[in-house]
């Protein structure tokens, strides 16, 4: 056999070999959840969804439609199905703004009902109970929320420490 067809059929050898090795490698996946918190955070897919326009666009992008809806772009809740249970869900920037805009809400610790309309009605309370609860019917390990560092000069407030403590009506 001539040197050419010894190092080929040696470097097949060694191509399939290492083909088959892959073949039985363990999911990188873990079996269970962890026990350390992790999260899914929104403000990319914001991004994605608004072609990463201005930040006003990649706010108005947070809704319950795009969350939990069906058509193109929509149904973020249903990424990475296979990681929900080690991961929290995080509602990045303006879930609890309204639409216009208005940053007096920032810091309310409130879900819009504009951007939520299947909260309309409920307490504050409420609202985060049920965006919570949706995210752990769906899979995910539970509900996160990227909050502004202030608070909302839209509702009373009586002292600090409360207000972090408690929320605004705490």
């Amino acid at each position: 056999m001539n040197k050419f067809n010894a190092g080929a059929g040696l470097l097949l050898l060694l191509i399939f070999s290492g083909c088959a090795a892959r073949l039985h490698q363990a999911s990188l996946v873990p079996g269970k959840p962890s026990a350390a918190p992790d999260y899914f955070c929104t403000w990319n897919v914001q991004g994605y969804v608004s072609s990463y326009a201005a930040t006003r666009e990649q706010r108005n992008a947070m809704t319950e439609q795009n969350l939990f809806g069906t058509g193109r772009y929509e149904n973020w809740t249903g990424m990475f199905r296979k990681l929900h249970a080690d991961l929290y869900f995080v509602l990045d920037d303006a879930w609890d703004v309204p639409l216009s805009g208005d940053a007096g809400y920032y810091g309310s610790l409130v879900p819009d009902a504009g951007r939520f309309p299947s909260l309309t009605g409920m307490s504050p309370e409420q609202r985060l109970a049920s965006l919570s609860g949706r995210m752990k019917q769906i899979g995910w390990k539970g509900l996160g929320l990227w909050v502004c560092a202030q608070e909302s000069p839209k509702y009373p407030i009586r002292d600090s420490v409360s207000y972090w403590k408690n929320g605004w009506n705490g």
